[in-house]
């Protein structure tokens, strides 16, 4: 947490990649308040079949709404994924769907 304040302190700004299913994963989020979050692909992928995985983005959605935390979906590779995140109120993504790296 010092650490965190430093850096926003000199400007920067935080990110936490990575973010899953486990509360450990979720209690760094609810703690340091990032300004980005970045869910990572083994939640993004086939998403449109798995009810629990949609009710966790969502949750997600939510805390991230409530921190003032911008939510990335990263690993989106088909536009059914795309659109299912679409649906569940993430508003940005990165992944072979959208573009290839650079």
């Amino acid at each position: 947490r010092q650490a965190v304040k430093y850096f926003r302190e000199q400007g920067f700004l935080v990110a936490i990649e990575g973010l899953g299913a486990s509360y450990e994963g979720i209690q760094p989020v609810i703690e340091l308040q990032p300004e980005f979050v970045k869910i990572g692909p083994p939640l993004i992928r086939s998403i449109e079949f798995s009810s629990a995985k949609q009710e966790l983005v969502k949750t997600i959605v939510g805390i991230a709404d409530d921190l003032s935390s911008i939510l990335i979906a990263v690993g989106i590779e088909t536009e059914e994924e795309y659109k299912a995140l679409q649906d569940l109120g993430v508003l940005y993504g990165q992944g072979y769907y959208i573009a290839t790296p650079k």
